[in-house]
């Protein structure tokens, strides 16, 4: 009967963390980000897809570091775009979040957790 404790605890933190301020904040920075940004996050992918190409075809002559030399500058044109940064910041700090309940929850579970509460 423990175990079905800790699964419906579990699934009341699952809801905790659905309605918590930095959840929020990221799906709302998320669909911003997809709004006004949806031309550069396809050809970001398309880029990725390119270089994963040139790697796959180095032997036949693909030119590997030129598709990674367009691939980095397009990451930073898109990593300094206003809706990018912003839901990248909502994003670590959701992550952050996560981290610190992970920490805390197998503290003395999972072998080395050590809680971190900067």
């Amino acid at each position: 009967m423990l175990d079905t404790k800790i699964i419906e605890l579990t699934y009341d933190l699952k809801e905790l963390l659905i309605n918590s301020e930095e959840y929020k904040d990221v799906k709302e920075k998320e669909k911003l980000m997809e709004e006004n940004c949806s031309d550069l996050l396809i050809k970001y992918n398309y880029l990725v897809n390119e270089y994963n190409n040139a790697i796959r075809f180095e032997k036949y002559g693909s030119d590997v570091n030129k598709a990674r030399k367009e691939l980095a500058d397009f990451k930073l044109i898109l990593d300094t775009n206003e809706y990018v940064k912003s839901y990248n910041e909502a994003y670590k700090r959701m992550n952050k979040l996560l981290a610190k309940l992970e920490a805390i929850i197998f503290e003395g579970i999972k072998e080395d957790t050590k809680i971190k509460l900067d």
